[in-house]
């Protein structure tokens, strides 16, 4: 009996899901604009509409001026895991399923700095495996480090 329930919770809870995105990000300081690429992966929690992520992305900040403090390239990891609430088969919204996700940020390779990362999204389904995705996140450490991106990409299931 239980083999035969599990494909039913399985669907009732959603699917796994993975991403990849591209976009602009503004860091406090004396840089002001830098490039992430990365991706992730979400898997349901068991509680509706909630899942648990894993995303890696890159850093790319070129030097803001050849002659200042900071001439040089600067190349970064970006790792979070966090945990996601998607609203999904909210009325009147169709196949648009906006999404608020929060967690654990580390920011850098050897200088790796902890920190928090928080965000907003939606993702906009074309077919029910694929789909396109944007969204606004922060990565934030109590160091008053702070990457703000937007991101835009791709999602599937």
């Amino acid at each position: 009996i239980g083999i035969a329930v599990i494909p039913a919770i399985a669907r009732a809870q959603g699917s796994a899901f993975g991403y990849a995105f591209a976009g602009p990000t503004a860091i406090s300081g004396d840089r002001p604009l830098a490039w992430t690429v990365g991706g992730g992966g979400e898997i349901p929690t068991g509680w509706k509409g909630t899942t648990a992520g894993l995303e890696v992305a890159g850093l790319w900040s070129p030097p803001p001026r050849a002659d200042g403090p900071y001439g040089r390239t600067i190349a970064s990891r970006l790792i979070s895991v966090d945990v996601s609430h998607h609203f999904r088969n909210v009325r009147g919204l169709g196949k648009w399923e906006p999404y608020l996700t929060g967690g654990l940020a580390i920011v850098g390779g050897g200088d790796a700095v902890a920190g928090f990362a928080v965000g907003a999204g939606i993702h906009r389904w074309f077919t029910p495996h694929a789909g396109l995705r944007i969204d606004v996140r922060d990565q934030f450490s109590p160091d008053i480090v702070s990457l703000v991106g937007v991101r835009a990409g791709i999602v599937f299931r």
